[in-house]
């Protein structure tokens, strides 16, 4: 008994991990960046490559609690239903939107100080609202 689940764990489950952490950006690429579903999948899967487990790390506390928020309040069958479930998914939404911000960001180059002070217009906007 004990091989086998050793092997289901193997075979299954840390492959399954493994993927759903370099797709997990697949959401918010598509939503942000538009495109076909495939070409999302592709940039979500570039975008993980060095995150994985940052990725599991901001899905993994908000899924347990969400397990156990199912088992206290609303048992293994209605367990959409429970309230901490709610905010656990909502939580790993959160987190992963920040993941693909902070990723995003680290891609394209854009730090701190290359993006504009919200308190101080930049020279092109002056630009276009003096009158000609």
């Amino acid at each position: 008994m004990v091989p086998a689940v050793f092997l289901g764990l193997l075979c299954l489950v840390l492959p399954g991990l493994f993927l759903f952490a370099r797709f997990a950006l697949f959401p918010f690429v598509l939503a942000h960046r538009g495109g076909s579903a495939w070409s999302a999948l592709g940039t979500s899967w570039r975008l993980t490559r060095d995150h994985v487990l940052l990725v599991l790390a901001c899905w993994l506390p908000p899924f347990l609690l969400a397990r156990v928020a199912s088992l206290v309040f609303g048992g293994p069958i209605v367990g959409a239903a429970a309230p901490g479930t709610t905010l656990a998914w909502i939580w790993t939404a959160l987190a992963l939107a920040a993941l693909y911000g902070a990723v995003t960001e680290r891609e394209e180059g854009v730090t701190e100080s290359s993006m504009p002070s919200p308190h101080r217009p930049r020279a092109e906007d002056c630009s276009r609202l003096t009158p000609s």
